[in-house]
């Protein structure tokens, strides 16, 4: 089976797959020590958010499969044990640990429900997931995958983050207190900074009210949302289009892919069509690589600052170097 640049977005997220249970191909990490390894975190959800409202502390909290998934086992050694992490995390966060090891012996069955319980809940799909939670534990960060950011600018990075909860207290607050258009406005300003995922799962009744209260973007409060709505059409387009492929063959793959590209070409539509571009250069990449590459660039182009867009560069180094 050969490489696919699809397989390289998954590795550079460098996250394990919890459906499949397959492992990245990385390089083995160091193991994890199970809960001796993280002295002081919680593994009692409703008690980490006690403890998270007695101290007036967000609550972060570690999806992970300590003894199988090497990214969990690299984000452990390079950031978790490192000192500053266990110095300067605990002073902004309430930590909990929700193990899914293959060696189940060290946990009781209590905890096991547990986290499959909030793995469903929260609609984890891979390990690691770093979730940053209120003290109700709503989340409002998350954090998929490790590929290799050092301690102090992980936690950099998780402080920072703790903006977001201000900005969407703020903002719901407010929200509280209007009607109309100016509740939608709000209420997009309040999710503006949280990502696509948990605002279609967690704040999923927030996204469908203000699309009831600004359906034509008129105060221009739903556009985002209608856009995250489009990709989960443009998804399904896609994997549709790719079960036929073996039977299509390349070429009518791509031809298909153009097309529906051809479908999205308006303002705010451009993250849309560069995920059915970069499916396009996925399909060309095993028999045409010159045309793969052109439909990359032709991908970053159309959003560079965009997740794909950021990655598309670290793809054509890999794959392609100095072609």
């Amino acid at each position: 089976m050969h490489v696919s640049l699809k397989w390289l977005v998954g590795a550079l997220a460098a996250c394990c797959l919890m459906v499949s249970g397959t492992l990245s191909a990385q390089e083995e990490a160091p193991a994890t020590e199970g809960h001796e390894g993280h002295e002081g975190w919680l593994i009692d959800f409703e008690e980490a958010k006690q403890t998270a409202e007695n101290e007036n502390k967000d609550l972060l909290i570690e999806f992970t499969g300590s003894d199988w998934c090497p990214p969990c086992k690299q984000l452990y050694a390079n950031v978790i044990s490192n000192d500053i992490f266990k110095q300067q995390a605990p002073e902004h966060f309430t930590l909990l640990l929700l193990d899914n090891p293959r060696d189940k012996s060290h946990q009781s069955e209590e905890e096991q429900a547990q986290y499959r319980r909030l793995a469903a809940e929260y609609q984890v799909r891979g390990v690691p997931t770093i979730l940053l939670c209120d003290t109700e534990g709503v989340p409002y960060a998350s954090m998929v995958g490790y590929g290799g950011t050092a301690a102090q600018a992980y936690v950099d990075n998780l402080k920072e983050l703790t903006q977001v909860r201000v900005v969407r207290d703020e903002n719901f607050a407010a929200a509280d207190k209007a009607s109309g258009a100016e509740r939608a406005q709000l209420l997009a300003a309040g999710l503006a900074k949280i990502d696509d995922a948990l605002c279609m799962t967690i704040y999923k009744e927030k996204v469908d009210e203000i699309m009831s209260l600004d359906p034509q973007n008129e105060a221009g409060a739903s556009g985002r949302f209608v856009v995250m709505a489009k990709k989960k059409d443009v998804e399904a387009a896609i994997a549709a289009i790719r079960r036929d492929a073996q039977t299509a063959g390349p070429e009518a793959t791509v031809t298909k892919l153009d097309e529906l590209a051809g479908e999205y070409t308006a303002e705010g539509e451009e993250e849309l069509r560069q995920m059915i571009l970069f499916a396009k250069a996925d399909s060309l990449f095993a028999v045409d690589k010159e045309k793969s590459k052109a439909a990359l660039l032709e991908a970053q182009a159309v959003a560079p600052e965009s997740q794909i867009g950021r990655q598309i560069s670290t793809i054509l180094e890999r794959f392609f170097g100095n072609e």
